[in-house]
């Protein structure tokens, strides 16, 4: 159970926040709980060492990595651009066997709380078939999320409520949620062989019995999957390997030729050489210039304190600042800005959910002055 938030009449020498433990117990701090696989089930943890995690170079180049391919997965999977080619069949995969698609109309993927204090939601790609009204949520999660089952059924939940109906003569009647989640991590489930797991209210008593047959789930565990060597690819699988590895396809596979897939692959590699290309530059960049400013701290630092370091760091950093900030940082920081602008633009154009949040968070996720960034989300 996650700490829950305790409110009430308090002495003036309480704390101002009081938190209940998944054990019960009364707590002046929150914990973040973690659990840990085990053979027979889950161990809660109250330990957080997510302040002790140090962001190596390493660990920034896999984040910026990470975060180009969740944008390139957007792009591919939810994009007018590419309906008829990528979303409808791509639907049709998944859940043709659920549902009739005809056609698909993109959603905004902004799920705003009902109050100021509820936590607004965002899945990755948002669509209704506009004629059965059902709507399908798709969600790749890259890092393992504490209690993923229930952000699945979260999702469901909050779409029901955002696509019901609207006023007093409702029937109650509601459109069919389907949620798709793309794990890549061990999902943990039971049959170890199985990667494609599906669910639905049913009766216990009579598994065939549904409770309203509207709320349809499925994960996918895409390691399981790179795991497994199928004798036939499923339409499923075909779209899971390309998933999986659209990132660095070079060749379309002997299974992948002939039919749509052919086109898929191509926007697919469209969209890593020449959309995500001036984003992944930009980040580089970045990365570069705030390695040119450590250099340049340290050199400061460590001129009185090691006459050594301070020869290696000024050789060193004279090569870099010298070398490359007065050639490549000059020509970066000032025949480059109106670039660094252009690029952060078409990226808000090609994201216009990023519109909606604060600048801030904009500036935080491109490592830009907020002053740079105002003006192009007004």
């Amino acid at each position: 159970m996650k700490d829950q938030l305790s409110f009430g009449l308090r002495p003036a020498n309480a704390p101002s926040r009081l938190y209940v433990t998944g054990g019960g117990q009364l707590i002046d701090h929150e914990v973040a709980e973690k659990r840990h696989e085990m053979d027979h089930g889950w161990e809660w943890s109250g330990q957080n060492n997510d302040q002790n995690e140090k962001w190596t170079d390493e660990a920034i180049k896999l984040a910026a990595e990470d975060l180009r391919k969740d944008a390139a997965f957007r792009l591919f999977l939810g994009n007018n651009l590419y309906k008829k080619e990528v979303a409808i069949p791509f639907h049709r995969a998944f859940w043709g066997h659920r549902a009739k698609i005809k056609d698909l109309v993109l959603k905004s993927n902004d799920f705003k709380g009902a109050t100021l204090d509820s936590r607004n939601m965002a899945p990755d790609i948002v669509w209704q078939e506009p004629n059965t009204k059902s709507v399908f949520l798709t969600e790749m999660q890259r890092e393992r999320q504490l209690f993923y089952g229930d952000r699945v059924s979260l999702y469901e939940g909050k779409a029901r409520c955002l696509f019901a109906i609207k006023g007093i003569d409702w029937d109650f009647q509601q459109v069919p949620i389907h949620v798709l989640g793309l794990a890549d991590f061990d999902l943990n489930r039971k049959n170890r062989m199985d990667y494609i797991h599906e669910f639905i209210s049913t009766n216990q008593k009579d598994p065939e019995e549904l409770f309203c047959g509207k709320d349809w789930k499925m994960l996918i565990d895409l390691p399981k999957f790179r795991k497994a060597v199928p004798e036939n690819y499923s339409e499923r699988d075909k779209w899971l390997f390309i998933l999986n590895n659209f990132h660095n396809l070079r060749e379309t596979p002997t299974f992948l030729k002939g039919g749509y897939f052919e086109d898929v692959i191509e926007i697919a590699k469209q969209l890593n050489q020449t959309k995500m290309e001036e984003f992944m530059n930009m980040l580089d960049d970045f990365h570069w210039r705030d390695r040119v400013r450590k250099l340049e701290r340290l050199t400061k630092e460590r001129v009185e304190e090691n006459a050594i370091a301070v020869g290696r760091t000024q050789g060193r950093a004279e090569g870099i600042i010298e070398g490359k900030a007065e050639g490549k940082a000059e020509g970066l920081i000032e025949g480059e800005v109106k670039g660094t602008i252009n690029t952060i633009k078409s990226f808000l154009a090609a994201n216009p959910n990023l519109l909606k949040k604060s600048v801030k968070d904009v500036a935080a996720m491109f490592q830009v002055d907020e002053q740079l960034v105002r003006p192009l989300m007004a």
